[in-house]
């Protein structure tokens, strides 16, 4: 069973069906357990995420966390004893050895979907590397005294000068072809 599908399964079922949370660590999912927040979690390289509730008949009882919603950039977010994380922070914390709390460093989702929290589609990058992903830059801007377009690009915080093109179209090229070449990590 691919992860797709498990998920769409963990979706369905999720909750309330004790057994269901067995079934996912007898069926072999990689998962390690934590401690955050003074909370045992359960995370799993899926992004699937349960918490400590207590033990049944000398049976640890894992319980899915439920999501507190998703912030405004589209984020989900966990809360865990009233404080909130970011569900690809404790996968980067779990599986990457991210510290947590250093919000110097970023967790890159590889598809950009937000969503999407599987450990594979994750990466710890720093801010800059993490608007190499941002589709809508153009990568010039009109000078109207000289009526032309001129292409830039920010490597390692500094700025390039492309050329001076006399339309947006070749001034966006000349960027896509830099951006290529320099935003590779």
């Amino acid at each position: 069973m691919n992860i797709k599908n498990l998920i769409q399964e963990m979706e369905l079922k999720m909750y309330n069906d004790k057994n269901f949370i067995d079934a996912i660590v007898l069926r072999n999912v990689d998962y390690k357990i934590i401690k955050l927040n003074d909370t045992k979690l359960q995370v799993f390289k899926n992004g699937f995420i349960c918490r400590l509730f207590g033990k049944r008949w000398n049976k640890h009882y894992w319980k899915p966390v439920k999501n507190s919603g998703n912030n405004i950039e589209g984020y989900n977010q966990i809360r865990l004893n009233n404080k909130l994380y970011l569900r690809q922070r404790i996968m980067g914390y779990t599986f990457l050895n991210l510290d947590i709390n250093d919000l110097t460093k970023y967790m890159d989702h590889k598809n950009n979907n937000r969503l999407h929290n599987d450990i594979e589609n994750l990466r710890i990058v720093s801010c800059e590397q993490n608007q190499y992903n941002r589709y809508n830059t153009k990568g010039y801007t009109y000078i109207k005294k000289n009526d032309r377009y001129i292409s830039n690009i920010r490597v390692n915080k500094k700025n390039y000068y492309l050329g001076c093109y006399k339309t947006p179209e070749e001034a966006r090229q000349a960027y896509l072809q830099a951006k290529e070449k320099y935003h590779i990590y």
